[in-house]
C-alpha cells in the first residue's frame, strides 16, 4: 500500500507495521529519549549495541488519544541515530543517518527504516576509541574525533 500523509488510516497503519517491525527487530520504546507532553510526543525505538551505546530511531509518530500515528505529511521524517549515554548520564550523538523520508510504499518506508538502523548499528559496535578515558569519539561539525565524555576538560 502506498502510504498517504493526507489519510488518518495511512498514517496509522505506517506507525503499526513501524513499530511491530521495531519490535521485531529487538527495540523497545524508551521513553528517557523521547521530550514533550506524553500525549504527543514522539515515539522513539532503541536498541543497546554495547554498554552505554544504542542506536536511537525518532519514528515521528505519536499516540495521540491512545492511537498510534505517524504525524502529517511535511512535519518530520524518521530519523536514525547512533547514541552515547555518557557517565552523567547525558546523551551524545555518535553518529546518524541520512533521514527517511515516508514516500513510497509503506512496507518500503519500514524497510528503509531497518537499513539504516543496520548502519546505525555499525557504527555503535566499533567506533573510535578515546586513548585517555577509553569513551567513543564522535566527529565534530569541523570533521574532528572529539571524546563523547569531553575528557579534555578534566585534564587542564
Amino acid at each position: 500500500m502506498v502510504y498517504n500523509p493526507n489519510e488518518s488510516f495511512s498514517r496509522t497503519d505506517l506507525a503499526v507495521q513501524l513499530k511491530c517491525r521495531l519490535l521485531e527487530c529487538g527495540f523497545e520504546r524508551d521513553q528517557s529519549f523521547e521530550r514533550g507532553p506524553q500525549q504527543i510526543r514522539e515515539h522513539v525505538y532503541v536498541r543497546q549495541v554495547k554498554p552505554d551505546i544504542y542506536v536511537a530511531i525518532y519514528t515521528s509518530c505519536s499516540g495521540h488519544r491512545g492511537i498510534i500515528s505517524a504525524r502529517n505529511k511535511g512535519k518530520d521524517a524518521i530519523r536514525v541515530t547512533t547514541v552515547y549515554k555518557t557517565k552523567a548520564g547525558t546523551q551524545r550523538g555518535l553518529g546518524k543517518q541520512r533521514r527517511v523520508f515516508r514516500t513510497g510504499k509503506i512496507e518500503d518506508i519500514v524497510e528503509r527504516t531497518v537499513e539504516r538502523a543496520r548502519e546505525a548499528w555499525k557504527t555503535g559496535a566499533s567506533p573510535c576509541e578515546c586513548h585517555v578515558c577509553g569513551a567513543p569519539k564522535f566527529r565534530s561539525k569541523k570533521g574532528n574525533f572529539v571524546c563523547a565524555e569531553l575528557c579534555w576538560n578534566r585534564h587542564h
